[in-house]
């Protein structure tokens, strides 16, 4: 019976090393409760938020209070650990992390395009700001040296190498461009960067490790278009990077910086987006690596506090009206361009054209009349991912009237003939776009096309 009991502790000490779990968060966004007071400047900056970084503490400490009731190995913050890169946010976050650690949780960061060497830093005063210290590379590695820092870096940026578990390398790709001492909010993987990554993977896979990666940036169009409507979003070059590093044997990169929760595979490459903590839905990732294998689940935790909650919808809500703005500010030059051709054929069909827009902030307000319900739908959906058809066909008529109303607007003594028929070219145009966004697909229409659930998956390490 002795012999038994030992038998079984044995295996059941194998099974559970060989089995790890790490958290993900991303875009947290942390701005420092000494660099806030109650004047107007921070209630302005908060009011134009999609996010709620006035929350930001106090949905750390929520995340503190989850994790610590699940077995968790680990936590992977995929970058903007702060509101705009202030030192005191800074060391904000080191102590949640240190809180973090006492609990035996690891911790591994690595920075987003707010973190570092930014000029936006600022304390909100009254109804003014103040310029305060943001950090540079090298203060930024010591203090998150307990959270990644303290092991093998690239000696160019702020990417390291590490091990998650027995089997499992991670490598941190810094994809920031804060060197050019000005912000920038797109990314860029440098060729000096990309061997450096790549000798990590070969010699993680010499000795029989499963590669993984993360980064702040896209590296895989989560949505056919990305590059070219949201190309900041998306690291340059993308599409020969990525092949490169899963030839190099990394399977899996997290990532962030959209605030969308999405997963998206190129075929070789499957790029796990995780929302900021701090949005609503306030998402968060487990992995699990077991068996040659990577879980995916995902969590939110909307319910946490009913205020909070309240706040996050509210604030996602008034995020269309930031979406038609950069939409607005967007399409204003080429659609400028369009309508001179336009202008000629309206002529020939005797259209009046007096009504159209004739500055950014018509379109802007035009946009907001009739598309505001569907682009609120669209935000909150794509935000919390796991897409359905039913949700596209909704969002997708809510467009249609909304296009509908507009032509009428503008165009009353439009035929009843001409009307669908316009209609109908605006929604072929942008159809391939909505398709691959509102039903998840990746290269609507190619040999490529490909789903990959959002929330939870199983892939294996080793299938490449």
């Amino acid at each position: 019976m002795r012999y038994i009991l030992i038998i079984v502790m044995l295996l059941t000490g194998l099974f559970a090393s060989s089995t790890s779990r790490w958290a993900i968060l991303s875009d947290i966004h942390v701005l420092a409760p000494t660099l806030v007071d109650s004047g107007v400047a921070a209630t302005r900056m908060a009011t134009g938020e999609i996010k709620l970084p006035l929350r930001s503490t106090d949905l750390l400490n929520a995340v503190t209070d989850i994790l610590t009731t699940m077995k968790i190995d680990g936590v992977l913050v995929t970058g903007d650990l702060t509101h705009n890169g202030e030192r005191d946010s800074h060391l904000a976050v080191a102590s949640w992390l240190d809180s973090l650690r006492t609990h035996g949780i690891a911790t591994l960061v690595i920075p987003g395009n707010h973190d570092v060497n930014n000029p936006l830093a600022v304390r909100y005063c009254n109804e003014q700001t103040e310029p305060v210290a943001s950090v540079s590379p090298r203060e930024f590695a010591s203090i998150y040296r307990e959270a990644g820092y303290a092991t093998y870096c690239d000696p160019n940026s702020l990417s390291y190498s590490t091990q998650l578990c027995d089997g499992v390398t991670l490598i941190a790709i810094d994809s920031n461009r804060y060197n050019e001492r000005s912000y920038h909010s797109d990314g860029i993987v440098t060729d000096s960067l990309l061997g450096w990554v790549t000798d990590r993977a070969a010699e993680a896979g010499a000795r029989g490790d499963a590669v993984v990666a993360m980064m702040h940036h896209h590296i895989v169009e989560h949505f056919d278009g990305e590059t070219r409507i949201l190309p900041n979003y998306i690291i340059a070059n993308h599409d020969s990077i990525a092949s490169q590093l899963a030839n190099s044997g990394i399977s899996h990169v997290f990532t962030g910086h959209l605030h969308i929760t999405d997963a998206a595979s190129d075929g070789q490459l499957t790029d796990i987006s995780t929302g900021s903590a701090i949005t609503f839905p306030f998402p968060m990732r487990v992995i699990e690596f077991s068996d040659d294998s990577i879980k995916v689940d995902t969590f939110f935790m909307e319910n946490i506090d009913p205020v909070i909650t309240a706040e996050g919808r509210s604030h996602l809500k008034n995020g269309c009206t930031t979406l038609a703005t950069m939409l607005s500010r967007k399409v204003w030059n080429k659609l400028t361009d369009e309508l001179t051709q336009f202008n000629h054929m309206s002529q020939l069909w005797g259209i009046d054209m007096t009504r159209l827009p004739r500055t950014e902030q018509q379109l802007k307000e035009l946009v907001l009349k009739h598309f505001a319900v569907p682009l609120q739908d669209a935000l909150f959906t794509v935000c919390r991912g796991g897409e359905t058809r039913e949700d596209a066909e909704r969002i997708r008529l809510g467009f249609m009237d909304g296009i509908e109303q507009t032509l009428t607007e503008l165009f009353p003594d439009m035929s009843d003939e001409l009307l669908p028929l316009f209609s109908d070219a605006v929604m072929k145009k942008y159809e391939p776009v909505m398709r691959s966004v509102l039903e998840d697909i990746n290269c609507v229409g190619t040999t490529k096309e490909s789903h990959t659930d959002d929330h939870c998956f199983k892939h294996s390490l080793s299938d490449l």
